[in-house]
């Protein structure tokens, strides 16, 4: 049951962030299991090197070129390598929600990595650059696990604004009733969030999924 939920949720998150068709073209699962719909029926796939057992993100781009993949720990290449800097992020592959990911609007070779830690660690909700230029075009991560929210619990999500172009992550507090909402852009991560009180202490309750 645990593993069709996975499924449902990381599907309907792909189908929420997607900006083409053609960027869903690749889907990674963890224990090296993947699906290929660049033929426009599911192919499986059991190439990669993931092996994380919750949460994991998938990255293609406009054209299906397969680019990235991540479990919040490490982010490997579209040629199942780990990426230059890629290993020793600070999210983890056992959080429900371990990683996602986003184009910068204004740069396309530009992708937020966001990853969350387990819900018992320190570092929550963190960020990392990466470019997809370098490394003869197979990417490398420039900038790495900036701290946004460390009290977050596993549970983010990346919403798209409404003006189409940039997202909001948001993530709970684990302690408190506080929702954090950043604003992603083109010029970056906005470090000032939007706080909201929903009202629910998330304490005791902090893993799971967040859509």
């Amino acid at each position: 049951m645990k593993k069709i939920s996975i499924l449902f949720i990381y599907t309907i998150c792909l189908l929420q962030i997607s900006f083409a068709q053609k960027e869903m073209n690749r889907w990674v699962f963890g224990d090296n299991a993947g699906l290929d719909f660049t033929n426009g029926i599911p192919v499986a796939t059991i190439s990669h090197t993931n092996a994380g057992y919750d949460g994991t993100c998938s990255i293609c781009d406009n054209n299906g070129h397969f680019l990235f993949y991540s479990d919040g720990a490490n982010v490997w290449n579209g040629s199942n390598n780990l990426m230059p800097n890629g290993a020793g992020l600070f999210g983890n592959n056992g959080s429900g929600e371990s990683a996602v990911a986003f184009r910068n609007p204004a740069n396309p070779q530009l992708y937020y990595l966001f990853t969350t830690d387990l819900f018992t660690g320190s570092h929550g909700l963190c960020y990392s650059i990466i470019d997809m230029t370098l490394h003869g075009g197979l990417g490398d991560v420039t900038t790495k696990n900036v701290s946004a929210f460390p009290n977050s619990s596993e549970r983010m999500a990346l919403v798209r604004n409404r003006n189409h172009t940039d997202a909001w992550i948001v993530a709970f507090d684990k302690v408190t009733d506080e929702m954090k909402a950043f604003a992603v852009t083109s010029s970056g991560v906005n470090m000032t969030p939007v706080i909201s009180n929903v009202g629910t202490v998330n304490s005791g309750n902090t893993i799971g999924y967040f859509k």
